[in-house]
């Protein structure tokens, strides 16, 4: 039986009751039940996710993995059990002894995997018929040619737009950082600035200073004005290609909470 995979990706308190795994909203106490045994692994993409230890002993026996995230949402860790069937210590063995053939032939599987399920987001989307079928049908063992290289740059490309760039630390993004920490904002928490005004007039003054500020047309940025009669001023700067909602079928076997 295929095993399920849960993705946390906001604030939530993960517990254990009986073989289910209780998973609980902060703020509005929501509540979701799932069968431990149906579970192949966790990823918690959040910094407010608290996990009790019983639960994460529960896992272990049961072989469930979790991978951390840190504030990029890469996974930057991963538990797993120590104390599993001879199984997975074959397994390992066999990964470890695994020849440079065997090891560039399934790179090769990886790399044709990736570019066919790019190939059909786009043609799902609209954005191009078989634009990746050159590419994801002539990849070579180990992908000596870069195959998977030349398809993430026509991929992106017709995916946001010819004005985007691939840049998680670009030269824009350091500017705007700086920029915001000049005029008196202090770094609260990953791409969020704070910054304490003495007037209505003198928080309208930096707003506009921000709006100045952003890097491009592709970044969706929100200012929130939040003054001492506790009603929200909110101005958004939105990219229009990002905001038209589509709807995608989420895969039966990947949960979000």
């Amino acid at each position: 039986m295929a095993k399920q995979t849960l993705v946390i990706e906001t604030a939530k308190e993960l517990s254990v009751s009986g073989g289910m795994i209780v998973i609980t909203n902060g703020e509005t106490g929501e509540i979701f039940l799932r069968p431990i045994e149906d579970i192949g692994m966790i990823m918690i993409d959040h910094h407010s996710v608290r996990v009790s230890i019983p639960l994460m002993v529960r896992l272990a026996k049961n072989n469930v993995s979790i991978v951390y995230c840190n504030e990029t949402h890469m996974p930057v860790s991963m538990t797993m059990d120590l104390d599993s069937n001879s199984m997975q210590s074959k397994r390992f063995q066999h990964q470890l002894n695994a020849s440079a053939t065997l090891k560039k032939r399934a790179w090769q599987q990886i790399v044709e995997a990736k570019i066919l399920n790019q190939s059909l987001l786009l043609e799902k989307l609209g954005k191009g018929q078989k634009l990746l079928a050159q590419y994801y049908g002539n990849v070579k063992s180990g992908d000596s040619t870069n195959r998977e290289g030349m398809a993430a740059k026509v991929y992106w490309r017709y995916l946001m737009g010819k004005g985007f760039i691939r840049d998680r630390y670009g030269e824009a993004q350091k500017i705007f950082d700086r920029s915001m920490l000049e005029d008196g904002f202090y770094h609260l928490h990953a791409n969020m600035y704070v910054r304490y005004c003495t007037t209505g007039s003198n928080a309208a003054v930096h707003r506009e200073r921000v709006k100045k500020m952003i890097p491009c047309k592709c970044c969706d940025i929100s200012i929130i004005m939040s003054p001492d009669s506790q009603e929200l001023n909110t101005y958004h700067s939105l990219n229009r290609k990002h905001t038209k909602k589509c709807v995608y079928d989420k895969p039966a076997m990947v949960e979000f909470f």
